[in-house]
């Protein structure tokens, strides 16, 4: 609870505020601020109870913020090992300290308590879905595995062993039965995501949360594909390969459980499956993070002790090692980056890490959990397991993450940032840009602006809207090639297809010098002395021109130094400005400067900005949306849901789980 208050995914819990604000002060429901399935969306609206009563009562800083995230990751990690000590025990061993190896697990404890992930929410339902169906219990055992793949959907490439189990155990009916209530439950929680990316325009992309259904084509960290980077191959590769490889070993490896003999078809190698589709979506998968290991861990225990080897918990400590080390090298602050929410200082660390040692860390990473198959594939029970050995060793790395925690606090306890996050009025937000096209000479852009249409209707009177050019630079003009180094006077023709507003003109010499740039064309023509700036490799020359250009140009360049035109590494040569916008039209009324009346804003607005524009302009241009009225009281019927929700989600089952335990007996006499 400690570290859990302290410690947070950077600024996340900024994001799960605002989401309170949401859903307790303008009775918007969260699952459209934060899509991630029904289950757990309920699951967060408990978590957010608890901040909006301590802003109540007069305490809303990160720390109440950061602790209400984690309550529900921490009490359902709980119940995980506790049913982890179920499973051990119908295997016919002790889960005592097996459980207590899951709770103390370093990266486990990392995923609960500092990261904070839905992966831990599925993971329960998980287990506890093995549990009932090793009580033989169908019924249950399908409801809470299709809530897992509700909440997470790499589970669902479990589906084809888990009713060959079934099949084998119960016959065909309980296999189908299994099957019709497993895919009622996932589709509760999966649809309502799909329903939520539908309903406020996003239905042309995959989600973009954890249990979305196509992965950014890219090579993340903690990825076997790292090691591409390291020989310059990654880009070369297209993005579609790493889905296929992840999403076909998954398949392979559901249905070759159909490969086993009959006899061969039991709890260990039920378990063994599930450890293997862990091990491939933690390893291969494109967009793969620190927590998905979670998927992992509590079957590797528990095939540790079935089988006796303490050579699985070994593995899982090197992993373990090589997690933490990529997560150092991931950034120049490291891992104590997750506690710069409430001591800002952190962020002023500057370690130096090549980036061949993160890709080297991810790499071994993976193959090191890869490994995890072929030792789990060709394992015989043996007779040693060192369990108390290894809980006292992880006790002492959760004693040493919670020392770290205190004493990053200490230095800044009495100056936790108040009101960081949830304040009295809406932070501003953005409309999603939907489409985009051109109309003649007009650039035709759709938004969307969900929020406008969901929260209650008293609120969107006090909406009101701005169009943000780019403040920043936009690159009209970038020609890297091969190297070119230009040593005299040369002409060049600048292509603008669209205007833009007293841009800049820079390129790259090799040393100071005389230079002089002249932009022209029939009937315009300026020309001006450079300023000049030092850059990495030589010296910068910079050229602002004071006029609005659009169309085709000649550069022309008098200079008496050695000038870099072309580079292969980095721009050498751009013209960049901001966009000219001449009338600006919202949904067929003209807008007087850059102000959106709230009449003007709509769950759908088209924009039409006039030229004029030859091809559409690679940027977008914002919407800011503010909320002018202070949030006020939160809705009552809001905190009754989120009381009831927090009650039966967060504090029900721990203490059902408690009267069990003090009825049955958990620790032996």
């Amino acid at each position: 609870m400690i570290v859990g208050t302290i410690a947070a995914h950077p600024f996340d819990d900024a994001i799960y505020a605002q989401h309170a604000q949401f859903f307790y002060f303008l009775g918007v429901n969260p699952a459209y601020g934060l899509p991630m399935g029904l289950y757990y969306d309920v699951i967060n609206i408990g978590g957010y109870f608890f901040t909006i009563v301590a802003s109540i009562a007069g305490i809303s800083n990160v720390l109440s913020i950061q602790l209400g995230v984690k309550i529900p990751f921490i009490v359902f990690t709980f119940l995980t090992a506790y049913f982890l000590c179920k499973v051990i025990e119908e295997m016919g061993h002790d889960g005592h300290i097996a459980a207590l190896l899951l709770l103390t697990s370093p990266i486990y404890f990392f995923t609960s308590v500092i990261y904070g992930s839905a992966i831990v929410v599925s993971m329960f339902f998980l287990i506890a879905s093995v549990y009932f169906l090793l009580k033989k219990n169908t019924l249950v055992s399908a409801a809470l595995y299709g809530m897992s793949v509700g909440s997470y959907l790499y589970p669902v490439f479990s589906i084809p062993f888990l009713l060959r189990y079934v099949n084998n155990e119960k016959g065909r009916k309980e296999a189908l039965l299994f099957l019709a209530v497993a895919a009622a439950t996932a589709a509760i929680g999966q649809l309502s995501v799909l329903y939520v990316y539908y309903r406020v325009g996003y239905y042309a992309g995959s989600p973009s949360n954890p249990s979305g259904y196509i992965s950014p084509g890219s090579v993340s960290y903690y990825s076997i594909f790292d090691m591409l980077n390291v020989f310059g191959l990654a880009g070369r590769i297209p993005g579609e390969f790493y889905n296929y490889v992840y999403y076909g070993s998954a398949l392979v490896a559901s249905f070759s459980y159909f490969l086993l003999k009959k006899e061969k078809v039991g709890r260990e190698s039920l378990v063994s499956s599930l450890l293997i589709q862990g091990v491939l979506f933690s390893a291969l998968n494109p967009y793969n993070l620190p927590s998905y290991i979670a998927s992992v861990i509590p079957f590797a225990i528990i095939i540790a002790v079935v089988y006796r080897r303490w050579m699985i918990i070994g593995l899982l400590w090197f992993i373990y090692a090589l997690s933490f080390g990529v997560m150092q090298t991931i950034n120049s602050v490291g891992f104590l980056i997750y506690f710069s929410d409430v001591n800002l200082k952190i962020l002023a660390i500057r370690n130096f890490y090549p980036p061949v040692l993160n890709d080297d860390l991810g790499f071994l990473y993976s193959f090191a959990l890869l490994c995890l198959i072929p030792i789990v594939l060709k394992l015989k029970k043996g007779t040693v397991m060192r369990l108390k050995k290894s809980l006292i060793a992880q006790l002492s790395t959760i004693s040493a993450l919670a020392v770290v925690a205190l004493i990053i606090l200490a230095p800044v306890a009495s100056s936790v940032p108040s009101g960081m996050f949830l304040e009295s009025s809406l932070n501003t937000f953005h409309a999603n840009q939907v489409s985009e096209s051109l109309n003649g000479t007009s650039l035709v852009v759709t938004y969307s602006v969900p929020l406008v249409g969901l929260m209650e209707s008293k609120y969107t009177n006090y909406l009101e809207g701005y169009l943000t050019l780019p403040s920043n630079q936009y690159v009209a003009v970038n020609d890297p090639g091969t190297t070119s180094l230009q040593r005299a006077s040369f002409s060049e023709i600048l292509e603008l297809p669209f205007p833009l507003i007293d841009p800049t003109l820079e390129l790259f010499g090799s040393s100071y010098g005389n230079v002089t740039a002249g932009i022209s064309n029939s009937s315009f023509r300026v020309s001006s002395q450079t300023a000049m700036h030092l850059e990495g490799r030589g010296i910068t020359y910079s050229f602002r021109v004071n006029a609005t250009l659009s169309g085709s140009y000649t550069l022309d360049l008098e200079t008496n130094i050695p000038m870099y035109f072309h580079n292969q590494s980095s721009v050498a040569l751009y013209i960049a400005g901001v966009p000219s916008v001449g009338k600006v039209v919202v949904n067929g009324s003209e807008l007087q400067g850059s102000f959106i009346p709230g009449s003007f804003l709509k769950p759908t607005m088209t924009v039409i900005y006039s030229g004029p524009y030859e091809k559409i302009p690679p940027f977008g241009i914002p919407v800011v949306i503010q909320l002018e009225k202070s949030l006020g009281e939160p809705i009552f019927l809001s905190i009754e849901d989120g009381g009831m929700a927090f009650v039966f989600l967060v504090l029900m089952p721990p203490l059902i789980l408690l009267s069990y335990i003090i009825r049955k007996g958990f620790v032996r006499d």
